[in-house]
């Protein structure tokens, strides 16, 4: 399965959106236990000032731009 790299930015006026994005995120996932689509799995986040990377395995790459459409500002 292939791995995808995303850079996620957004200007620094959108900090807390970002980080409360992410955190919704991460908490339905890794707290609530929802299920990420089918084939999609989240590998790793790595953060930096006004953005972040994030790695994932997915079966190809619109099917991971489909699941980003949730998560506008990123």
């Amino acid at each position: 399965m292939p791995m995808y790299i995303i850079t996620h930015k957004w200007a620094p006026e959108e900090d807390i959106a970002a980080m409360e994005e992410a955190s919704n995120f991460f908490e339905s996932v890794l707290v609530k236990g929802a299920e990420l689509p089918e084939g999609i799995e989240f590998v790793a986040s790595y953060n930096f000032a006004h953005g972040s990377y994030t790695i994932w395995n997915a079966p190809n790459k619109e099917a991971l731009e489909n699941m980003m459409v949730d998560f506008p500002i990123f």
